[in-house]
């Protein structure tokens, strides 16, 4: 086994070597080691054909480059230790990871695309499970700040209360259906929770108001019933006079 896999190298070895014509092969019955002592600009590319590889238009399926100790796969110059280029159609896997079980774990579309657990991503990510993290940041427009403006009509509850008759949630919300069939924007969601939360406030500054109108004028009844009361004992002891 070791003879032929000596000779395999050997032959990519050769392959790789073929423009520079400068390095080699040692082995020993630990490891075979494959090398090309160019200094910086030196390549070793694995291929398939004598017109593809380093300094041709036609990448070779792998490559190394010692400028930076970079592994490029499909690509001549990788431009970080690890770079592939993607081929094929947008649905093609770029990058495809299996746990010890061969069950994949990790995909990355020729699209950009990325699935954990999930092997067609139809989004820039998409995870098949429970994501944990330490904080998450929505960029959205249209935050509903408008409903504090002076010109923003506020719902009124007898209205609310007929809505929510009839269809079971807020206006604006999405329902329990729409959520199981399609999910929930974060973003869409985060801004529609605020927009009802900032018409609560409203309705409780509202309220709050109608509240010390009533005090003011419950003050008022009580100073009246107070004065009918003193008029109604000085007309009993003038009548018992």
């Amino acid at each position: 086994m070791y003879k032929h896999l000596f000779t395999f190298c050997l032959a990519l070895s050769c392959l790789a070597l073929r423009a520079q014509n400068v390095g080699g092969i040692t082995a020993n019955c630990l490891a075979s080691h494959i090398y090309n002592n160019c200094g910086t600009t030196g390549y070793i590319t694995f291929g398939f054909s004598s017109t593809s590889g380093a300094n041709t238009v036609s990448p070779d399926p792998l490559t190394i480059q010692q400028s930076n100790l970079s592994v490029g796969i499909n690509i001549n110059t990788p431009k970080a230790k690890l770079h592939i280029k993607g081929s094929g159609t947008d649905t093609t896997s770029s990058l495809l990871v299996n746990n010890s079980a061969n069950a994949e774990v990790f995909r990355i579309l020729n699209n950009g695309n990325i699935g954990v657990g999930i092997a067609t991503p139809q989004t820039k990510l998409a995870v098949n499970g429970t994501i944990t993290t330490t904080k998450v940041k929505v960029t959205q427009t249209g935050w509903p700040d408008f409903v504090f403006s002076s010109n923003y009509t506020l719902p009124e509850l007898p209205q609310l209360e007929r809505y929510i008759a009839t269809y079971q949630h807020l206006p604006g919300i999405v329902s329990a259906a729409e959520v199981e069939k399609n999910g929930v924007d974060l973003g869409d969601n985060q801004a529609a929770m605020l927009q009802k939360l900032e018409e609560l406030t409203l309705y409780v500054i509202r309220q709050n108001k109608e509240i010390e109108t009533l005090k003011e004028e419950n003050k008022k009844l009580l100073s009246m019933q107070a004065q009918l009361d003193e008029l109604k004992k000085q007309i009993q002891a003038g009548a018992g006079r």
